[in-house]
């Protein structure tokens, strides 16, 4: 299953945060303290999303 990190506008309502903010954030967490339970696969491909989206955005 596939999963995106959503629009800018829900990114913004429910972390109440700017979206670069929100995947800034979520790349560092990723690389530096991923959760036991995540794939390393999982944690790659998100990691690869969040870096993909910064990008476009900066």
């Amino acid at each position: 299953m596939r999963h995106s990190s959503g629009p800018a506008g829900v990114i913004t309502a429910d972390f109440e945060m700017d979206n670069v903010a929100f995947l800034r954030k979520l790349f560092a967490y990723l690389e530096i303290a991923a959760p036991a339970p995540l794939r390393p696969d999982l944690v790659d491909r998100t990691s690869l999303v969040a870096r993909r989206r910064l990008w476009l955005v900066t």
